[in-house]
């Protein structure tokens, strides 16, 4: 059984097999440093039976954006054998010519890259897939694979999707026609990379009031996108309505269609995931309840995809007893609320029930004025605090919950060394994190078993002074992460196995 057959059961046996903790852990170091000269970002990106595959660039990749600044972005990838050696490291470039690189993922056990050619003359856009296999061995990118026609206006780099048991992916991407109103395109390909179907919708928003926030692809072919709408009430009013749409097509379907998730309490936080049993796609997330004990409560709603698109859609507040202690000045003045608490994660399980993981995260901003330059600075500070993981049914009523407390805090640095990473295996969730961003840094592990039991564990041992980026990492195992880290300034891999 692959390692991709075996983490999509622990996903579904999550909920119902006994935990047994262990307090095992071990790290193992790259024997060397990964630093390569101009390329000062890094991210994990795939896995193999005998090695590792990483992406280097020269601009941060959890920015999307081509260029900043001044820089333009660049790629390279690597490989690294099991022991952390590398074996090779070559630029990434697009096989044709004219085309640019839009997306590096990796699919069907080699890394994807997918180009573009705009072709002004055709108003046509058109797609390459190249791929990159263990060897570094580069093929495929001269003909197009897909099409979006009559593309006149602006529109964005595409977004990869693979469905939860990769058997799918989607490439998305939106025109923005007019000033209220953008035109979206997906193309669907099997895990051999052959062409499934296309599909287009229009969404009659404002590009400044709206945003894509989620993707979810079935592994049928269904896709399925998330959008929110936010708009001031009254022009100098700081006060705003937010709505949250779903557009879905379902795999028999060329046209996407608009399904409001319509409510009357405001929704603070949703994410989206696709079952493949059931053939439909979940929305999961927490509203603002003032006449909840804690302020707060579940939005849970299963989306069907058969002609009569019917939208199930169940809010619930959470109650005392099933509440979470969320501590920290941002909570003092609200009590116990999850508003302010953006959805990481959502692991469906198979009663229909779904597992929420949630991260409060937020920036503040603030300027002085500086004597000696005799101007005013502006600064940002970047917050990762406590991280809430809610089992809740099928009926939005919360099983259990639990917290896995940690207070993060930095200035003008995008909270690179912010945020966690986390492994799943059928017994327990592992939450992965940097417990002091300064030298006397050490990791921490949260284990969070099925039943909600949390057991916040020992540093891993040797990890002292080191500092992983948490958003970098990839669950390469059952029971291991592999996760770029800087000690003494420089950077190296750090494979923590529990």
């Amino acid at each position: 059984m692959t390692f991709i057959n075996r983490f999509l059961l622990c996903i579904l046996t999550f909920s119902v097999i006994i935990p047994q903790v262990s307090e095992a852990q071990k790290l193992l170091i790259s024997p060397s440093e990964i630093d390569e000269s101009g390329f000062g970002y890094t991210k994990v990106i795939g896995q193999d039976e005998e090695g590792y595959f990483v992406l280097l660039s020269n601009i941060t990749l959890n920015y999307s954006g081509d260029r900043m600044g001044f820089r333009s972005r660049k790629y390279k990838l690597a490989y690294y054998n099991s022991n952390l050696t590398q074996k090779w490291s070559i630029p990434v470039n697009a096989t044709k010519p004219e085309a640019e690189i839009e997306a590096v993922t990796f699919f069907n056990e080699s890394i994807l890259i997918i180009s573009s050619e705009y072709v002004k003359s055709d108003l046509k856009l058109n797609y390459y897939f190249s791929t990159i296999d263990k060897e570094g061995v580069i093929s495929g990118g001269e003909n197009s694979v897909a099409s979006f026609s009559q593309i006149s206006g602006e529109y964005e780099k595409c977004r990869p999707v693979i469905s939860t048991g990769r058997k799918m992916i989607a490439i998305t991407t939106r025109e923005f026609t007019s000033d209220n109103q953008q035109k979206l395109f997906a193309a669907i390909f099997d895990s051999e990379l052959k062409p499934v179907k296309s599909v287009t919708g229009i969404a009659n928003y404002a590009e400044k009031n709206f945003d894509l926030i989620n993707f979810a692809l079935t592994d049928r072919g269904d896709v399925g996108i998330l959008g929110i709408h936010s708009e001031k009430i009254k022009a100098l009013s700081s006060k705003r309505t937010t709505d949250y749409i779903l557009f879905t097509a379902s795999v028999s379907e060329s046209q996407i269609k608009e399904t409001p998730i319509a409510t009357d309490r405001i929704i603070t936080g949703l994410g989206l995931a696709a079952d493949n049993i059931n053939d439909q796609f979940v929305i999961a997330g927490f509203y603002s309840d003032v006449n909840s004990t804690t302020g707060s409560g579940v939005v849970y709603g299963k989306l069907t995809l058969d002609s009569t698109a019917n939208f199930d859609l169940k809010l619930k507040p959470i109650d005392g007893e099933k509440n979470i202690r969320l501590k920290g000045e941002r909570n003092a003045a609200s009590g116990m609320s999850l508003i302010g608490y953006p959805i990481e994660r959502i692991i469906l399980r198979k009663d229909g029930g779904a597992v929420i993981v949630a991260e409060a995260a937020y920036t503040t901003e603030y300027s002085y004025y500086d004597y000696f330059t005799q101007s005013f600075t502006r600064r940002e500070e970047f917050h990762f605090d406590n991280i809430a993981v809610l089992s809740v049914n099928y009926d939005a009523s919360v099983q259990w919950s639990a917290i896995a407390e940690k207070e993060q805090v930095s200035i003008d640095d995008d909270g690179v060394f912010s945020s966690f990473c986390s492994l799943l295996n059928s017994e327990e969730m592992i939450v992965l994190f940097n417990d002091n961003l300064s030298r006397q840094n050490a990791l921490i592990p949260v284990k969070i078993s099925n039943t909600g039991a949390a057991l916040r564990g020992k540093p891993v041992q040797g990890s002292e002074g080191l500092m992983i980026l948490p958003r970098s990492a990839k669950q390469v195992a059952e029971n291991e992460i592999l996760v770029p880290a800087i000690k003494k300034r420089k950077r190296y891999l750090a494979l923590i196995t529990f």
